[in-house]
C-alpha cells in the first residue's frame, strides 16, 4: 500500500500544494501578514514541486543526466520571470511581480511534474554476480521486467523499453552501484532472429552471454520474445 501511494504522481502533487498552503498560512499568523495563505504558500508549492521534479522527472529518460533536469528547472524559472514581467507590465499593476511570478512558475512546475513523472523502478540483483552484465529482453506482452536471475536476464515491456529509464539496482536491501544505470539499446543475433533487449553494462569486467546458449538450456523462453526489426516489434 505504502509503495504504491509513494510511487503516485497524484500523492505527491497534492502533498506539494497542502504543505506550501499550510506552510503559508503559519507564515501569515506568525509575520501578522494582509496577504492570503494562498499567496504566501504559492513560492513555498513552487519549492517543493522543483524538488519534485529534481526526484521523479526524467526529462531525458533513457540518457539521463541530472544536468537535464536542472537545465530544465532553469528554464522554467526565465519563462516565469517573462511571463511575469509581462503580466506585470501590461496589466493593471494592482498585483505585484514577484506574486506574477511565483504564480507562473508554480504552476509550471506543477504541470511538468504532472506531465513528466516517471516512478521509482528498482532491479534486484542480489542473485547476479557483479561482472555480469543485466539484460533486459524486449517481451511480446507489453509488461514490466521481473526479476533477474543468476544470469542477469530479466524482460521488458514495449513501452518500457521505447521510453527508456533509470532504474536503481538492490543487492540484499542495499543500493548496487555495480552497473552503470544509463542503458544500452542492443540487438542480439540468435537462431530464432534478431532480439532487442537493453543493456546496463557491470562496471567490473563484463561476462559474454551466450542467448543460444540460455535458450538451449531453457532459462530464456524464444516464444515469450520479440524477433525481428524494430519496426515490425510494434505492430
Amino acid at each position: 500500500m505504502w509503495e504504491d501511494l509513494l510511487n503516485s504522481k497524484m500523492f505527491w502533487l497534492f502533498s506539494a500544494i497542502i504543505a506550501g498552503l499550510l506552510i503559508g498560512e503559519i507564515c501569515r499568523r506568525l509575520l501578522k501578514k494582509k496577504q492570503s495563505y494562498i499567496t504566501i504558500g504559492m513560492p513555498f508549492i513552487g519549492a517543493f514541486a522543483s524538488l519534485l521534479i529534481y526526484k521523479f522527472v526524467k526529462l531525458n529518460v533513457t540518457f539521463f543526466d541530472v544536468k537535464y533536469t536542472v537545465i530544465g528547472i532553469l528554464i522554467l524559472l526565465i519563462i516565469g520571470l517573462i511571463l511575469g514581467y509581462f503580466m506585470y507590465l501590461y496589466g493593471d499593476k494592482k498585483i505585484h511581480f514577484l506574486n506574477n511570478f511565483t504564480f507562473i512558475y508554480t504552476t509550471l512546475t506543477l504541470v511538468v511534474f504532472y506531465v513528466f513523472f516517471k516512478t521509482e523502478l528498482k532491479i534486484n540483483t542480489t542473485v547476479c554476480p557483479d561482472n555480469q552484465d543485466i539484460i533486459l529482453l524486449l517481451k511480446k506482452e507489453d509488461a514490466g521486467y521481473f526479476d533477474i536471475n543468476e544470469d542477469g536476464i530479466g524482460y521488458i515491456g514495449q513501452q518500457f523499453f521505447e521510453d527508456g529509464f533509470r532504474p536503481v539496482f538492490v543487492k540484499h536491501g542495499i543500493t548496487d552501484e555495480s552497473y552503470i544505470p544509463t542503458p544500452i539499446a542492443i540487438e542480439i543475433q540468435t537462431n530464432n532472429g534478431i532480439a532487442h533487449a537493453l543493456c546496463f553494462k557491470s562496471k567490473k569486467e563484463s561476462r559474454i552471454m551466450n542467448l543460444d546458449n540460455l535458450i538451449e538450456k531453457g532459462i530464456v523462453k524464444p516464444q515469450e520474445l520479440k524477433f525481428g526489426s524494430l519496426k515490425s516489434t510494434s505492430n
